[in-house]
């Protein structure tokens, strides 16, 4: 039979007595997204064995939470990795995942297709399907879902591939029995955090957000799974200046399941929450325990006590970011460099304009640089600093706009890494505007560690396995068990 397990935010195992396929590998525990997010709860190094051992990869979508090169540098080059093959994103970034891991020395590298099928034997057959993005979403089209059938059980591996009713019509034509859905919980994004709001507005809008549930109850109702599994939701903010952030932007399965009950969507034997190295059968819906089911209450105190394993990294990577200045001519040079790569919209939006406003050590403006769209074209262009008139204004410190330059961070990274202002009312147009930005500011970059628009694309590995190495913490079993270990508990709540 082939088995599954959770490892953590979207990492699946799919094993059978021949080999077995993870899905969307964040194993190392090395923050994500310019140091500024980690997993919680973390994976205990006692699952680290099934992650090795993998024969096959799956990966949904370039996000660093998905697509880890940390994690995926400790993985044999032999292993065969499937990952989505965009053939509907003309614009080469769509094979920025491909290249990453040519570079990195991948030996087998399939894409596939939408809809596209495989066949892999890990002991007994396993057919895999691509599901891509529905073609409704006007943002983040680049991602991808899985379906996983077996002899005995189908899966649908949703992780963040938001779906609308067509696409999951199109998965149920090809899998009309879903034993188990794996679908997305509430995501943990930079907002509101990272915005310029009161912290009692934050409060209000990171509930409002936790409470949102129109794409689980889109799932239930297009796919009628017998078994729903939460997953891709478990991020958490650990630098010191950062932890309030927990209590705004981080989500937890359990406020979805409350959500979903309390709505009369599923019953509680329906909803299967599961904790790092968690078993569960499809068929019967029966769990194996590796440390006991993560209890939420009080897990904001748990992340603190995790966060300060994370003290010795965070001083050794800043170091090696260390502050560089602002550079006015590779500024002037971005700017033409970006207009020639920039491709048109995938859908047409109503006018809006992103800034970035490049400040110095005292705030005082260096730089605007304006990011404007209307109907399918982008542009951008240098603007006087002093002219705000734009939607949003992500304020971005000289050093960390040098470090963009100097090859140690994503450009896509600063929404999270800066302050964001809202100077107009928000509109859908803000939200696709800045996926764009997050798509294609970095030439094809989809990691700080594997810069492959760069001569070496390879130069920032050594650093990044050498911090790995000395300072990424490791967290055992029995030192986990204390910081999520179950307390009774009559139902879901936080």
């Amino acid at each position: 039979m082939i088995t599954a397990s959770f490892l953590g935010h979207a990492a699946l195992l799919f094993r059978g007595s021949a080999g077995s396929l993870v899905c969307d590998p964040w194993f190392s525990t090395a923050p994500i997204y310019g140091n500024s997010s980690i997993r919680f709860p973390v994976a205990p190094v006692e699952t680290e064995a099934s992650f090795l051992e993998a024969t096959h990869v799956y990966i949904s979508h370039h996000h660093e939470d998905h697509f880890h090169v940390p994690s995926l540098d400790r993985l044999s080059r032999d292993v065969t990795i499937f990952i989505p093959a965009f053939e509907y994103v003309e614009h080469p970034r769509g094979r920025s995942m491909e290249r990453t891991l040519k570079a990195m020395g991948f030996k087998s590298v399939v894409t596939l297709e939408s809809f596209e099928t495989v066949d892999i034997d890990i002991g007994e057959r396993v057919r895999l399907t691509l599901v891509p993005s529905a073609k409704s979403r006007w943002h983040d089209w680049e991602n991808s879902g899985l379906i996983v059938q077996t002899s005995e059980w189908t899966g649908v591996n949703l992780n963040d591939n938001l779906a609308d009713e067509a696409l999951l019509a199109q998965i149920r034509d090809r899998a009309p029995k879903v034993d188990v859905a794996f679908v997305p919980g509430s995501p943990s994004t930079e907002f509101p955090g990272a915005f310029d709001f009161s912290l009692r507005e934050k409060l209000s809008l990171g509930r409002r957000k936790r409470d949102e549930i129109g794409q689980a109850r889109l799932i239930i109702a297009g796919l009628d799974p017998t078994y729903m599994v939460p997953i891709a939701g478990d991020i958490a903010w650990h630098r010191p200046q950062d932890q309030f952030r927990n209590y705004v932007d981080k989500p937890t399965p359990t406020s979805l399941a409350r959500r979903l009950i309390e709505e009369g969507l599923v019953d509680p034997g329906r909803f299967v929450m599961l904790a790092p190295g968690d078993g569960f059968d499809p068929r019967t819906g029966a769990t194996t325990s590796l440390a006991g089911p993560v209890n939420y209450r009080g897990f904001r105190r748990r992340i603190r006590d995790v966060a300060r394993e994370f003290l010795p990294w965070i001083e050794a990577h800043d170091s090696y970011m260390s502050d560089v200045g602002f550079d006015a001519a590779a500024y002037d040079a971005l700017v033409p460099a970006l207009n020639a790569y920039l491709p048109r919209l995938p859908v047409p939006c109503a006018p809006v304009r992103i800034d970035l406003l490049i400040v110095d050590d005292a705030g005082a403006p260096l730089r605007r640089l304006a990011v404007e769209a209307s109907g399918d074209a982008v542009s951008a262009r240098d603007r006087p600093v002093d002219d705000s008139d734009c939607d949003q204004e992500i304020v971005v410190p000289e050093a960390i706009w040098g470090q963009t330059f100097a090859g140690k961070v994503l450009r896509r990274d600063l929404f999270g890494l800066c302050i964001n202002r809202q100077l107009k009312p928000f509109r859908i147009e803000v939200a696709a505007l800045r996926y764009f930005i997050t798509y294609y500011f970095d030439f094809g970059d989809i990691s700080p560690w594997v810069r492959i628009s760069q001569p070496d694309p390879l130069a920032n590995l050594p650093e990044m396995r050498r911090l790995v190495g000395e300072f990424a913490p490791q967290f055992t079993l029995e030192r986990l068990k204390p910081m999520y270990a179950p307390v009774p508990a009559t139902g879901p709540g936080e």
